[in-house]
């Protein structure tokens, strides 16, 4: 198994907005936003309206909690092949 491509980490409180969906991602060529945050991997709605950005753009996103974070890159390379 591959190791997943990660092109970008950031730590931004605002998470998924405009500059992130117009500018990041397509200057970086990023295909798949990892949120991780508490509050908005346990709020539907916040997670709808981020993936509104994320589908007006076209990439994926995916939402954990920070009790959660992604240590293995199998786990990573699992969550990229599906989305």
């Amino acid at each position: 198994m591959s190791s997943p491509n990660i092109l970008l980490t950031r730590i931004d409180n605002r998470l998924v907005h405009g500059q992130v969906g117009v500018t990041w991602t397509s200057t970086i060529g990023a295909n798949l936003l990892v949120v991780v945050d508490d509050v908005v991997a346990n709020d539907d709605i916040q997670q709808k309206l981020m993936g509104i950005t994320a589908e007006t753009y076209g990439f994926g996103i995916r939402f954990f909690t920070i009790e959660k974070p992604l240590t293995s890159s199998a786990k990573l390379h699992h969550i990229r092949r599906s989305s």
